[in-house]
């Protein structure tokens, strides 16, 4: 493994980071896809023709390299009623290579891209908190032959949350995950090539916590 990090811390409260990473693997664990064939000799006396035959195995090498980028801030600065504001943002760029028996490959199940961004807001008894975040589509199983592999598409989310003080023991909260209800699906080798689509709903969570 190697990792360089370094950090700046801003006034009053705050930070602003960037980081590089790199590990190099041994025997590495990748999930792999085929398509079973048709035939008696197809490993299944002649059955499952068609089915999805997913396995695991044990590359030879393999290598994780990428970024992050980090910015977390209260704007204590701001004129009131602002100065109770805070920000921050994320992002991490993730590149994978693996050493099939047919050459080198990206590694399933490391998202290549992510970020976030949001704010808080505290006013009186209130306080608000509001999140954006973004996944990138990433491969779920690998194929030798591109036009079967595995995707998870791309998803992205707005996350808010809003508490109140009721009194110094008493708080009350809700929070609302995923507004837009935007769901990631999963598809094999082009986007128009859905497997899965699966839509959950958003999710509202309402609670009351006290302290005795």
């Amino acid at each position: 493994n190697y990792d360089v990090m370094l950090e700046y811390y801003l006034k009053p409260v705050g930070v602003l980071s960037a980081g590089i990473y790199r590990k190099d693997i041994r025997g590495f664990i990748a999930s792999q896809r085929s398509i079973i064939g048709a035939g008696p000799d197809n490993g299944f006396s002649g059955n499952f023709a068609g089915y999805d035959f997913i396995t695991k195995m044990n590359l030879n090498s393999a290598r994780m390299e990428g970024y992050e980028l980090a910015y977390d801030q209260q704007l204590r600065m701001l004129p009131k009623p602002l100065n109770t504001l805070a920000v921050f943002a994320n992002y991490t760029r993730v590149r994978t290579a693996g050493t099939y028996e047919e050459g080198a490959s990206a590694l399933p199940s490391f998202v290549p891209e992510m970020y976030n961004f949001g704010a808080s807001y505290s006013f009186w008894r209130l306080q608000v908190r509001v999140s954006y975040n973004y996944t990138g589509a990433f491969l779920f199983s690998y194929n030798a032959n591109p036009l079967n592999q595995a995707y998870q598409s791309d998803g992205d989310s707005i996350d808010v949350n809003l508490q109140c003080k009721i009194t110094p023991w008493l708080n009350a909260s809700v929070n609302v995950q995923n507004l837009g209800n935007k769901w990631p699906g999963q598809y094999v080798g082009e986007p128009n090539r859905v497997t899965i689509a699966e839509v959950f709903g958003r999710r509202i969570t309402v609670g009351i916590r006290g302290r005795f």
